[in-house]
């Protein structure tokens, strides 16, 4: 079965931008053009049953549920080319797992104007998979049938990662235009690893380990490396790009999705959805900062927070951090908070932090218990201290 009981089709769009969908065992494309996914994990089935039903349902967007662990999802085949594109480079291969919140939140930020069928997300592999980087743990038997084996390893082991995509991120990359240009891998000709070279993964090899669980892939394209898939991104608008290296690469790149949709007049989904030609970027100079409430259970948890108001800030013509409330737990651990952050100014600020210290002081947060946070909050909304 597919990791996670995930059981889809595997997607491929022609030139003129129709999808075809090949599934030998079930009838996947709908006579009225239409995506269908089966699901059988009970985490994705229900928070798509939740986003559907919250903002999903205009959209032609269905899910039809059969007991608590199976469903159908169905959404509608993009008729017209993209309103936005969001391009994400994964320059490791165990960092995949984290584009998937990454995706959700690209869907979550969106107008509710346009139609998720035209906004693209393109994950790009640039890693190479090695199957063989534990060779020597293997038997001598093991090594010798490995080596014939490396693509279809390599095969099994990228299946993964589009599952991590699709589970990750709660089922949203199913709902959108979504295409993963496929890794290389290094194929060896012995076991010593200076004997190999880079070879694109095939589609062929996917929908061949695809085939061994019985089960097909996420109604995803799924594009070689080099290919001319690739080439469909010079001609979309204003494509977004994110370079992920590190964990945190996702989440401190969300304020630049933020503000790719920050331009965009917030419509209802009503006949306005036509008039979605483009994403208009927004203006800084007349942008008011907005006021941010936050609720963190734990100071670790506060770094993050203070990464992607920083990251705004580069961004921006102004500072969050003055207009931004923590609201925590008890009264008692605000101290904890208050260390957090003159920690997070010292090592990541660093040489800002002590320039500021002789001359105008750096911004800080508003921290405040629950109790508080109501009255907190509506001061900090009209501006006050």
């Amino acid at each position: 079965a597919f990791p996670g009981g995930l059981s889809t089709c595997a997607v491929s769009r022609r030139a003129r931008g129709i999808r075809e969908v090949h599934d030998r065992r079930n009838g996947l494309m709908a006579e009225d053009g239409r995506l269908t996914t089966a699901l059988t994990n009970p985490g994705i089935i229900d928070r798509l049953d939740s986003d559907i039903g919250d903002y999903l349902s205009p959209f032609g967007i269905e899910l039809e549920r059969r007991g608590n662990d199976t469903a159908t999802l169905t959404v509608p085949a993009p008729d017209d080319g993209p309103v936005a594109t969001l391009v994400v480079d994964v320059h490791e291969e165990g960092l995949v797992q984290t584009v998937g919140p990454l995706i959700r939140t690209y869907l979550r930020l969106s107008p509710p104007s346009v139609p998720p069928c035209r906004l693209r997300a393109v994950v790009r592999c640039v890693f190479v998979i090695d199957a063989l980087e534990k060779i020597e743990r293997f038997g001598s038997e093991q090594r010798s049938n490995c080596l014939g084996d490396q693509e279809s390893m390599s095969a099994r082991r990228m299946r993964r990662h589009v599952h991590m995509i699709v589970r990750n991120s709660m089922g949203s990359a199913l709902c959108l235009d979504s295409e993963i240009v496929l890794p290389r891998y290094w194929r060896r000709t012995t076991e010593a690893r200076e004997s190999g070279r880079e070879v694109p993964l095939t589609r062929a090899a996917m929908d061949a380990a695809a085939g061994e669980g019985g089960d097909s892939y996420p109604s995803m394209r799924l594009v070689e490396w080099g290919s001319d898939g690739e080439d469909r991104l010079d001609a979309t608008p204003a494509p977004l790009r994110v370079d992920v290296s590190t964990r945190m690469c996702t989440v401190r790149c969300q304020p630049r999705i933020f503000r790719m949709f920050a331009g965009t007049q917030q419509r209802d989904c009503g006949d306005s959805r036509e008039n979605t030609t483009a994403i208009p970027f927004a203006n800084d100079c007349v942008r008011k900062m907005p006021a941010v409430v936050a609720c963190i259970e734990k100071p670790g948890n506060l770094h993050r927070l203070l990464m992607l108001c920083q990251d705004y800030a580069h961004t921006t013509t102004g500072t969050i951090l003055s207009r931004l409330l923590v609201v925590v737990p008890d009264e008692g651990r605000i101290d904890e908070f208050e260390g957090a952050l003159d920690h997070f100014q010292r090592t990541v600020l660093g040489p800002a932090a002590d320039a500021a210290e002789g001359d105008t002081p750096l911004p800080r947060p508003t921290f405040a218990v629950e109790a508080d946070a109501v009255r907190a909050a509506a001061s900090l909304a009209a501006g006050r201290d």
